[in-house]
C-alpha cells in the first residue's frame, strides 16, 4: 500500500512529522490498523537508519551491542502488532 511505503521513505528524515500525520488521519477516518502499522513501521525504519549510521560512522562494537538491543526492541515491537 502506497501509506505503508510513505511512511517508509518518511522516516528516513524524520518520524514525528510521520506519527503526527497518521495520528490524525486516524482521527478523521483512516482505519486505526493502518495507522498503527504505518506508525511502526516509521518507528523502525527510522531506528533501522539510525543504526546504520552509528555503525558506519561510530564505534563498530558499540554499534553491535547497540544493534543486539535494536533486535530486541523489534520483537517487542513485533509482539504488539498481534495485539493490534
Amino acid at each position: 500500500k502506497g501509506l505503508y511505503l510513505s511512511s517508509f521513505f518518511a522516516a528516513f528524515l524524520h518520524t514525528d512529522a510521520v506519527f503526527i500525520s497518521f495520528a490524525n488521519m486516524a482521527n478523521n477516518g483512516l482505519e486505526e490498523t493502518a495507522a498503527v502499522i504505518a506508525i511502526t513501521i516509521a518507528a523502525v525504519t527510522n531506528t533501522i537508519v539510525k543504526g546504520v549510521i552509528f555503525f558506519v560512522f561510530g564505534n563498530k562494537k558499540v554499534a553491535i551491542k547497540l544493534m543486539t538491543v535494536y533486535l530486541l526492541m523489534f520483537m517487542a515491537g513485533g509482539i504488539s502488532l498481534l495485539f493490534v
